[in-house]
C-alpha cells in the first residue's frame, strides 16, 4: 500500500435489489503508483464509468475499499467526499461539460474559483494553460463557438488547473476526429508527467488505449487479463 497512490481492494458495485439488481463491478482490485497512467478499456456496459465514479468519490462501492494516498476515500462522509473531489480529482467527460454562459477562460478558472484562489493567481494559471493548449486566441470565446477539439482541450485544462493527484477521463475523445483525439490524449499525458498525476482514461477506442502501455481491461464488471491486455 505504501508504494501505491491509488489502490482498490475487491471493489464491487451493485445497483438495485432482488431480481432487478445489476452488478456493475465485481471485486475489482488494482493499484497505481503516483504518476502512473492507465487506459481503462472494455465494451460499452462493462463498468468503466462506474469504476471512474467510485475512484473519484462520485459514488461509493457496495463492498470493498478504495484508498487514495493512504486514505480510505470510500469511507468519506459526503462533505469529505466533496472536498476530496474539489481538491484532489480532475474530471474530463465525453461531452466536455463546459458551462455555455461562461467564456473559455472563465470555464478553465472554475476549480480555482471554488477553491478561493486569488484572482491574480487564477489569471496567471489560466493564461499558462491557454498557451499550453494552443487556445490563447480563443480565451474570450463561448463554448458554442468552439470546435469539438477546442472544447475538449479546454475541458482538460479545467480538469488539471488545480494540480489534482488523480485525473479521470471518461471517453474523452468519443466525439473527436483522429487528429483531435490524439492531441487531447497527448496533452493529458504531458501534463500528467509534469504534475505526477495518476491518470485513468476510459475508452473502447484503439486510437486512445494504444497510446497507454498500461491497460486495465473490464468485462461485465470484472477486471480480466493482464496489464497491457
Amino acid at each position: 500500500m505504501s508504494s501505491s497512490f491509488l489502490s482498490l481492494e475487491r471493489v464491487s458495485r451493485c445497483f438495485g435489489t432482488g431480481h432487478a439488481a445489476v452488478q456493475a463491478l465485481s471485486e475489482v482490485s488494482f493499484s497505481l503508483a503516483a504518476g502512473e497512467q492507465a487506459a481503462l478499456i472494455g465494451p460499452s456496459g462493462s463498468g468503466k464509468t462506474t469504476l471512474l465514479n467510485v475512484v473519484g468519490a462520485l459514488d461509493r462501492p457496495s463492498s470493498g475499499r478504495v484508498f487514495i494516498d493512504g486514505e480510505c476515500s470510500s469511507a468519506f462522509s459526503e462533505a469529505q467526499a466533496a472536498e476530496f473531489r474539489r481538491r484532489r480529482v480532475g474530471f474530463v467527460f465525453q461531452d466536455d461539460a463546459l458551462v455555455p454562459e461562461l467564456t473559455l477562460e472563465e470555464n478553465i478558472a472554475l476549480p480555482l474559483v471554488l477553491l478561493s484562489v486569488p484572482k491574480v493567481e487564477r489569471q496567471q494559471r489560466v493564461a499558462e494553460l491557454l498557451t499550453e493548449f494552443g487556445l490563447q486566441d480563443r480565451a474570450k470565446a463561448y463554448p458554442p463557438l468552439l470546435s469539438g477539439g477546442e472544447k475538449q482541450r479546454g475541458a482538460v485544462a479545467r480538469a488539471v488547473i488545480h494540480c489534482p493527484g488523480i485525473l479521470l477521463a471518461d471517453e474523452p475523445t468519443a466525439n473527436l476526429d483522429a487528429g483531435a483525439a490524439t492531441r487531447v490524449i497527448q496533452k493529458i499525458q504531458k501534463l500528467a508527467n509534469q504534475q505526477g498525476m495518476v491518470v485513468l482514461v476510459s475508452s473502447h477506442d484503439p486510437r486512445v488505449f494504444e497510446q497507454f502501455p498500461l491497460r486495465l481491461c473490464l468485462e461485465d464488471g470484472c477486471l480480466v487479463g493482464a496489464p497491457g491486455c
